[in-house]
Order: structure tokens, then C-alpha cells, then sequence
């Protein structure tokens, strides 16, 4: 009995461990693509703001409209900012000769380029992105740790 109560929490341990790391992962793949794609594509001037310059690169005239367009992917699950984002995904991959037609359209693939682009960014604007990343890590591991109270308390799962 022991040793299957042992068992199920190393199993629940490991499972936790590749959970963090995958949302470690995608908190990466989302931050340093928003500063990518501010710096490289928008032209990220010192000193400016990082939103300013993600509009410019996804080629927006306001955050209004790109908040429309955001709307909208909500309501419909598509909308004008896809195109954009992936336009502007496509010219920062091309600036640093990386190939975007092996890429899957869910994004797996992006971590080992964005990795490769993050370290053309100054020192500064790579500390931002590991700063936010451990943030979301951690918001992420007591949103679990809720969840796991809850699920005691209640004893409905959780996916």
C-alpha cells in the first residue's frame, strides 16, 4: 500500500515538473515573440514603449483596433489579428534566416527559433521576458495548487 501511495506521488511530481516546463515554454514563446516582434519588426526605439512598437510591427495604427480585432478572435475564433501576427512572425523568422513552413500552426515549434532570436535582443529586454516568464510560471504552479485544494475540498476534477 505503501509503496503505491509512493508510486502516485512521484507520478503526480513528474507530471507537475512537465506541466511547468511546458508552461514555462509557452509563457516564453509568447513573451519573446511580443518582444521580437516589437524590437526586430516594429523597431523598438529606446526608450519607447514595447506596446507602441508591437502595434507598429503587426502593422496597427491603435491598440483600439487591434483590441476589435482581439474581440473578435474571441467571438468567432478568427479574425484580421491571426493574419497579422503570423505576417509578422514570418518577417522576423525570415530576418534571421529561419523557416517557417515546417512550423506547426499550434505554435509547438516556435520554442528552439525563439530561443535563437531572443539572444540578438540587448541584455535588458532579455531580462524582461525571463522576469515575465518566471512570474507566469509561478502564477501558474498556485493556479494548480488552487485547483488541488478544490478538488479536495469538492472532489470534482479538473482537466
Amino acid at each position: 500500500m505503501k509503496t503505491d501511495v509512493k508510486r502516485r506521488v512521484k507520478a503526480l511530481q513528474r507530471k507537475l515538473a512537465r506541466d511547468l516546463e511546458m508552461a514555462r515554454k509557452n509563457a516564453f514563446i509568447a513573451y519573446a515573440s511580443t518582444v521580437a516582434i516589437a524590437y526586430f519588426v516594429g523597431e523598438l526605439e529606446p526608450g519607447e514603449d514595447l506596446m507602441d512598437a508591437y502595434l507598429r510591427g503587426l502593422e496597427y495604427d491603435s491598440l483600439e483596433t487591434l483590441c476589435r480585432d482581439l474581440a473578435q478572435v474571441v467571438k468567432t475564433g478568427s479574425s484580421e489579428l491571426q493574419l497579422r501576427l503570423g505576417r509578422a512572425v514570418c518577417k522576423l523568422f525570415k530576418r534571421f534566416n529561419l523557416g517557417v513552413e515546417n512550423l506547426p500552426p499550434d505554435h509547438a515549434g516556435y520554442y528552439e527559433p525563439m530561443l535563437k532570436i531572443v539572444n540578438h535582443l540587448p541584455e535588458e529586454w532579455r531580462d524582461w521576458i525571463d522576469e515575465a516568464v518566471d512570474k507566469a510560471v509561478e502564477t501558474e504552479r498556485q493556479t494548480k495548487k488552487i485547483f488541488r485544494e478544490v478538488e479536495k475540498l469538492t472532489g470534482v476534477r479538473f482537466a
